[in-house]
C-alpha cells in the first residue's frame, strides 16, 4: 500500500458497477488516485486475480468506464474492500481525478527545484 506513484484523494458520493464475466454489481468508491482505487461494499466473488473487470464510475451525471484488476480485497462483517489497479481508462478520467488532487502547500504536492544558471 505504500507503494503508490499518487496519493488517494477521497471522493464521497461516486457510485461504481462493476462487471466480471456475466455478474454485476453495485458498490461505491471510497478514494482514487491516477492509477487505482479503494471499492467498498464488494462481492467477495470479485477476488479474482488477474482478472479484468469493467468499472462504471458515477459522478453527477457523468459515466467514466474504465478497466482495472483486483489487487486486494477484504473481509468484513459490515462490507468488503477491494484495492484496484486501473489499467485503463478514458482522458476524462484522468482529468476528472487531477482536478481534484490537492494544489499549492499541500503536503501532497511535488516541488521541484532548479539548479541556479
Amino acid at each position: 500500500m505504500n507503494k503508490r506513484k499518487h496519493h488517494r484523494i477521497v471522493m464521497p458520493n461516486l457510485k461504481v458497477e462493476v462487471a466480471s464475466g456475466a455478474e454485476v454489481f453495485s458498490g461505491t468508491v471510497n478514494d482514487v488516485s491516477q492509477d487505482g482505487m479503494l471499492l467498498n461494499n464488494i462481492p467477495q466473488s470479485l477476488n479474482k486475480p488477474n482478472e479484468i473487470l469493467s468499472i462504471i464510475v458515477i459522478s453527477s451525471g457523468q459515466k467514466f468506464k474504465l478497466f482495472a484488476m483486483p489487487r486486494w480485497i477484504s473481509e468484513s462483517s459490515l462490507k468488503n474492500e477491494m484495492g484496484v489497479e486501473i489499467i485503463d481508462a478514458p482522458k476524462d478520467w484522468t482529468e476528472f481525478v487531477r482536478t481534484r488532487e490537492p494544489k499549492g502547500n499541500h503536503p501532497w504536492t511535488v516541488v521541484t527545484f532548479l539548479p541556479d544558471s
